[in-house]
């Protein structure tokens, strides 16, 4: 099936881009167990060699992170991110702010803030990524 320039569906080939976050952002993630860009600027899809939609404005993936997954502590100078709870539970942590975030959830990330988070269920933890590329 031909690859649209503007709509992805379910049955589409997706390209993995979890090799875009073990490369850009070393060591801050563990137990990522897959991770989807389908919308994302060019410079990063181009550089991994990701077929999705190019956006210069925002960047949207979809990660998985097993049981005990886990980003460490860091913060993204240039972007806003966002996650959605897709399925799971997280322990969050935004700049000073502690909470659990369960399927449903959503998470606001400021540029610039530092944040962190933790699979805190049995079963894996599915987020909606949304970037801003500033």
């Amino acid at each position: 099936m031909r690859q649209m320039k503007y709509i992805i569906k379910p049955e589409d080939e997706k390209t993995p881009g979890k090799t875009v976050a073990d490369a850009m952002y070393p060591g801050t993630h563990s137990g990522l167990v897959s991770s989807w860009i389908g919308i994302g600027p060019r410079d990063i899809l181009s550089k991994y060699k990701l077929g999705n939609l190019l956006s210069d404005k925002i960047q949207i993936s979809v990660d998985t992170y097993a049981p005990g997954g886990y980003s460490t502590k860091h913060a993204h100078p240039e972007r806003d991110q966002a996650y959605y709870i897709v399925n799971g539970k997280a322990l969050v942590q935004v700049a000073d702010e502690k909470g659990e975030a369960n399927k449903g959830a959503m998470v606001l990330i400021p540029s610039k803030t530092s944040h962190a988070f933790s699979n805190a269920g049995k079963e894996p933890l599915t987020l909606l990524v949304i970037s801003s590329c500033l």
